[in-house]
């Protein structure tokens, strides 16, 4: 397969990209997806798409359909459980590798871009010094609780990993949307951020990222969404490979990534221990309200950007309710992780 050397971006002279995705036993993903990761404009690309050693028919299917996509590339892998790269990271190896393009967009099978001009924009952030573009992944809106709480979780998650690297302290990414200079994807990298099964994502940035090579991409064009967990227990079990994750990251990071949610814990400490000294109750909630304001207030801009103003006017009870729920997974983490029941 054969793609044009070089086109020219908002100025910037880059090389084209090569989309890479792994799927394991995602064939409804695949026959529902590929047609829309196929049909991005505004740039030349390859798929170069990694069946991760799958057992659902994605194999017979892939190659039955491959003739129809002139720019993909697939690759079936065998099973690797040879308890060297743990998780992915063998098929994310495997696609890099195979990737023409200097540039890589990552994603995953489940993910579907808000836009046609996803890839233009996400390779749109790279200039002499980026190495790295983060991108923003929420989840696609549906009705009921949960789904409000895992769109909201994600908003706060991205404010924080962005602001950061926005402001010079890359942490992580999310390998929903994320592009890298193939050039720092070395088989090193992958074998210095073989720490856990999951993490594959935010162990590597924060394995490669610096204050100078990370650029963010806000473009709506440039989201990619992704279905949420439908029910509580898949989503706990989703948060405690994250936990796993966490463990690894150096203290700096630990007390990045935590300072939030324990500047917050200490904040209900505080409004609790008013309400127990019986502190004026109309008191107690004018700071509880003054909080949330001017969370509102210094955020509402990129919560705009994020397309989620929806989640403003329940901020008031998401805010405990998450925290409440953040504790108990934590709980949890640290039950298992000491092998209590």
């Amino acid at each position: 397969m054969n793609l044009p050397e070089k086109v020219q971006q908002q100025n910037v002279l880059i090389k084209t990209v090569s989309l890479v995705i792994c799927a394991k036993n995602e064939l409804p993903n695949l026959k529902h997806h590929l047609p829309t990761w196929a049909s991005q404009e505004g740039i030349e690309y390859e798929i170069v798409l990694v069946n991760d050693a799958s057992t659902d028919g994605s194999q017979a299917w892939l190659n039955k359909v491959h003739s129809a996509y002139s720019n993909l590339n697939i690759i079936h892998l065998a099973n690797h459980d040879d308890g060297k790269l743990k998780g992915k990271r063998k098929a994310l190896q495997t696609g890099v590798q195979a990737a023409i393009s200097e540039y890589v967009v990552l994603t995953d099978a489940d993910c579907v871009p808000y836009s046609k001009y996803w890839l233009k924009e996400m390779v749109a952030s790279f200039n002499a010094n980026t190495e790295i573009v983060l991108g923003f992944s929420p989840y696609q809106k549906e009705a009921g609780f949960l789904n409000l709480l895992i769109r909201y979780e994600t908003l706060l998650t991205a404010l924080q990993y962005l602001s950061f690297a926005k402001l010079g302290f890359p942490y992580m990414g999310v390998g929903r949307n994320i592009a890298y200079k193939k050039s720092i994807l070395s088989n090193e990298a992958f074998e210095k951020s073989n720490r856990t099964s999951s993490g594959d994502d935010d162990l590597m940035v924060a394995l490669l990222a610096n204050k100078t090579n990370v650029a963010i991409q806000l473009n709506e064009n440039s989201f990619v969404y992704s279905k949420p967990a439908t029910d509580f227990k898949t989503w706990f079990k989703q948060k405690q490979r994250h936990y796993s994750t966490a463990q690894y990251y150096s203290l700096p990071l630990k007390l990045v990534v935590g300072g939030f949610g324990a500047l917050n814990l200490l904040f209900y400490i505080a409004i609790f221990i008013l309400l127990y000294n019986e502190v004026n109750l109309l008191n107690v909630l004018s700071i509880y309200l003054l909080k949330n304001i001017v969370f509102v207030l210094l955020t509402f801009k990129r919560i705009s950007n994020f397309k989620e103003k929806g989640i403003v006017k329940s901020i008031l009870y998401l805010d405990f309710v998450y925290l409440v729920l953040l504790i108990m997974n934590h709980l949890k983490a640290f039950r298992l992780k000491h092998g209590w029941s």
